[in-house]
């Protein structure tokens, strides 16, 4: 095992772990328990699913992991952040630091050819400072600043500082001498910009040529590149149009869709026109209302769908995500004495056992899973213990093969991830994938 990535959740592990499929490296997601690997794979993804636990608790299974990992005798050892800085970034970075005591850790959450940069300290989210978009609003780990700095300043005692874009493109040199400073004044955590690919490419490359140790920690960006200075080459190739045999190519697919961001939206409403796909709506204040409420509304959803699955329609399982729908699923959740963050995992799990449900009655040609949440719930659901990746459907839209339960093809996405036509897209490289 040459690289080793630690994620936060499951979406986030997968695009992540494309990245490196893109390049040449066989890689594997593990789900649920941490286990021994062999020498398959050139690396492996491991999901803490830790972005809405305390701070403590994040810790806790990120230090597990990396101390697990560090006895594996991993050559790089990635820290996977999500890329609108959600989650216990500090106490994740805390625990990487503290079993791997590296001379930095390298910081660069820009993903810029999917909307997220890092300017002069700033990071924006579509052209967006972070604490005026979406990422404001989470209900689980909302993100209300935007500079860097002093966002992980809030969640780390460790000391901080930056190296803009400017002095990347400096080269070298000025890299180097920086990070001399910091070492020197005993500055371990290290910010980086990144507005545009070639900034990412940049980072990778002369801290590589450094003699520093670092642990690395950013998006499904930065770690992109690591595969072009690190020397990791697979030892086969990767066969991205395998035929995946026990699948029928004639056979629809499902689809479960939890993210309520504006892009997942926009993709949800695009996919419904295309042909033979039909959507159910669920309504997920109902999921979170009374026993005979959520009861109810399982058995409609479920009749629907079936019916559409036996008639060889694709279907789009998808929440009301509506301002006016969240809202009253947040109330009914406060009813009941439930933080949102409660409410949000009580839907997920209802959707993944709506899912595994009709999965175990209805063949198909594989899922869609949108949404880290509803990726989790299904898939742990299905009893898989293992996602192999393929490659990716669009950039940072990974698909895959499940094993260890219900062995079938998988796209997961984050839920901002992917174009308008990325859901259409998934349906027809799952089909090409069985049809081949």
């Amino acid at each position: 095992m040459k690289i080793a990535i630690i994620a936060d959740d499951l979406t986030g592990a997968n695009d992540s772990g494309a990245q490196l499929v893109r390049a040449g490296l066989r890689t594997s997601v593990m789900i649920g328990e941490r286990r021994k690997q062999s020498d398959e794979h050139d690396a492996i993804v491991f999901d803490t699913d830790s972005r809405a636990v305390s701070g403590a608790e994040a810790y806790r299974r990120v230090k597990a992991v990396a101390e697990s990992i560090a006895q594996d005798g991993a050559r790089d050892i990635y820290k996977k952040m999500d890329s609108t800085m959600r989650g216990n970034i500090g106490a994740e970075l805390d625990a990487m630091y503290d079993v791997c005591a590296p001379d930095f850790v390298i910081i660069a959450p820009g993903f810029p050819r999917n909307g997220r940069q890092v300017i002069d300290g700033y990071h924006y989210l579509n052209g967006v400072p972070l604490h005026k978009s979406e990422a404001a609003n989470d209900p689980k780990t909302p993100v209300t600043e935007s500079f860097l700095p002093r966002l992980l300043a809030q969640q780390t005692d460790r000391p901080i500082a930056f190296v803009a874009y400017a002095e990347i493109r400096r080269g070298f040199d000025e890299v180097k001498r920086k990070l001399d400073q910091f070492k020197a004044d005993g500055i371990p955590y290290l910010i980086f910009d990144s507005e545009d690919e070639t900034d990412l490419e940049a980072i990778v490359r002369i801290v590589q040529a450094t003699e520093y140790r670092v642990v690395w920690a950013g998006s499904a960006g930065l770690v992109s590149y690591m595969p072009l200075h690190g020397g990791a080459k697979t030892s086969a190739p990767i066969m991205t149009t395998e035929r995946d045999k026990n699948s029928d190519r004639t056979a629809p697919v499902l689809l479960a869709i939890g993210s309520a961001s504006s892009e997942s939206r926009k993709q949800v409403a695009f996919v419904l026109q295309q042909p033979d796909v039909i959507g159910v709506m669920v309504r997920c204040d109902r999921l979170v209302s009374t026993p005979d409420d959520c009861r109810d509304e399982i058995e409609r959803v479920c009749a629907l769908a079936s019916t559409g699955l036996a008639g060889g329609a694709h279907v789009a399982l998808y929440c009301a995500s509506g301002l006016d729908d969240v809202a009253r699923a947040q109330e009914m959740g406060r009813s009941h004495g439930w933080s949102p963050s409660e409410v949000s995992h009580r839907i997920a799990v209802i959707m993944g056992q709506m899912a595994s449900r009709l999965l175990d009655k209805q063949a198909v040609a594989g899922i869609v899973l949108t949404g880290g949440d509803i990726a989790k719930q299904v898939i742990t659901q299905l009893g898989a213990s293992e996602l192999t990746l393929i490659g990716e459907v669009e950039t940072g839209v990974p698909i895959g093969r499940l094993t260890g339960g219900k062995n079938i093809s998988a796209v997961t996405k984050a839920g901002s991830f992917g174009s308008e036509r990325v859901l259409w897209a998934s349906i027809n490289s799952l089909q090409m994938r069985v049809g081949q």
